[in-house]
């Protein structure tokens, strides 16, 4: 990895959690409250969430995970291009096109957030509690796309349909198990 020239093996988040399990223990399973927990949104919806704000910021390591995860939830494909294209022309839900254009402000140009924003997710049917899910992964993923760009993480060839399988498979708290137990075999 370029960013730790002492750790060249590290190229995943599975592999940096167990190199560093102290200072990332707790986002399995906060990762799991925001992403699984009961909520409006979908898993699906989440991890559309997930992918679309990964592809905002260019990340290509989430963006090809999460956009293999909510593939797995059924999730069209296609739809992120789309959304990447013409947010007004995407193919989505009139149901979640403010949730996702909340996510894109947020992403892009999080202080012009307003009321407006807010009202027009209200305004499609959903609650407060839709709002707080679609703020809480937005946010968790801004900070992941970052912790991930920032180190030189990288997407090995395969990688993103296994992570994405295994995401949707045992969700996010089983992540944070499976580096603490390669972590405990060093």
């Amino acid at each position: 990895m370029a960013r730790m020239p002492e750790h060249p093996e590290i190229e995943t988040l599975p592999e940096l959690y167990a190199c560093w399990p102290e200072p990332f223990q707790k986002l399995g399973p906060y990762a799991q409250a925001v992403m699984r927990s009961d909520a409006p949104l979908s898993p699906g919806e989440r991890e559309l969430i997930a992918a679309y704000v990964s592809a905002l910021n260019s990340c290509t390591y989430c963006y090809g995970v999460h956009s293999e995860t909510a593939r797995q939830f059924k999730m069209d494909p296609g739809m992120l291009n789309a959304l990447m294209e013409n947010p007004d022309t995407a193919p989505v839900s009139e149901h979640m096109k403010p949730i996702l254009a909340y996510v894109r402000v947020l992403t892009e140009t999080p202080s012009r957030a307003t009321d407006r924003h807010t009202q027009a997710i209200r305004d499609a049917g959903w609650n407060d509690d839709a709002i707080v899910y679609t703020v809480a992964a937005t946010g968790y993923f801004n900070m992941m796309n970052r912790l991930v760009d920032g180190l030189g993480l990288v997407l090995k060839e395969g990688y993103a349909e296994k992570a994405g399988a295994m995401i949707a498979k045992v969700g996010y708290a089983g992540l944070g198990n499976s580096a603490a137990a390669q972590s405990n075999e060093k």
